[in-house]
């Protein structure tokens, strides 16, 4: 027997943006520092954390009309006090907290296998993925407690193929896929949700320290900060029935 509209659970609501409250880790500059500012002029609240306090203060000069809705705290994602910190100070400033930007990496110049030293390896690997880890047990009590909410990975697209990235970028991509997706499998009954994008070449100051740095031409043609930014809006606006586990973004002309 079919079941009737009356058998059929009612899906919750989407939140409209304007009444989300947003947490961005790694918010300083680039792709961070677009997806704060791109938030607050879509109307929601937002805490922003990094490790330069400086460059949050002049986002919210920035964004003066979003300013009472902004909360910053200055640390490092790699260590787990600080981050637990901001999402606790976060939750209890705003209320809630509906989605979690985990915006952490960096790369160095030195990434071709042969120059690696354990210090540089576990250097990439930190900021890369054992961050996400800490914003990740960070904030999954708070969804927890509150019956759901989305985590958004930013990763690369390097992960989908082997390229000149380097060894330990490449690892710590690819166990943050691995991470994303076990998060994804134990937190659905939970309504707890996970994303992870994965753009390639974005004009930010990440590009800049390759081994060859690119050209004014193929910077021209990258993807800009805030393309990754809306992909972030366009994700946090998808109804809680509606999962978008992995997007992918590429530069059209490179």
């Amino acid at each position: 027997m079919a079941p009737t509209p009356s058998d059929i659970p009612a899906r919750p609501r989407p939140i409209p943006l304007a009444k989300q409250a947003i947490a961005v880790v790694g918010a300083s500059s680039g792709i961070g520092r677009a997806t704060a500012a791109a938030f607050l002029d879509a109307g929601a609240a937002v805490a922003a954390m990094a490790r330069r306090g400086e460059l949050l203060r002049e986002l919210v000069t920035e964004r003066r009309p979003g300013a009472d809705r902004t909360w910053t705290f200055a640390g490092d994602a790699t260590v787990r006090e600080d981050v637990q910190s901001f999402v606790d100070g976060a939750a209890e400033r705003f209320g809630r907290l509906d989605v979690l930007v985990a915006n952490t990496g960096l790369n160095i110049r030195g990434r071709a296998f042969g120059e690696l030293t354990a210090e540089s390896w576990e250097r990439i690997l930190a900021a890369n993925l054992t961050a996400a880890f800490h914003c990740t047990q960070a904030v999954l009590p708070q969804l927890r407690r509150q019956g759901g909410g989305l985590i958004i990975y930013i990763s690369s697209a390097s992960v989908l193929g082997a390229d000149a990235s380097g060894a330990a970028y490449q690892a710590a991509k690819h166990g943050l896929s691995g991470l994303v997706g076990a998060v994804r499998f134990e937190e659905r009954d939970r309504h707890i949700r996970t994303s992870i994008v994965f753009p390639g070449a974005v004009n930010t100051p990440l590009i800049l320290q390759r081994p060859v740095p690119p050209t004014a031409e193929q910077l021209a043609v990258a993807l800009q900060p805030e393309d990754v930014a809306a992909a972030c809006l366009f994700v946090a606006g998808m109804p809680p029935h509606v999962a978008i586990p992995e997007l992918v973004m590429r530069p059209a002309l490179l």
